[in-house]
């Protein structure tokens, strides 16, 4: 997934790992 500078995506990204 692409990293977007969003404060609703950050813990997404955090799951993502």
């Amino acid at each position: 997934m692409a990293q977007i500078p969003n404060l609703e995506n950050a813990p997404l990204n955090l799951n993502s790992l």
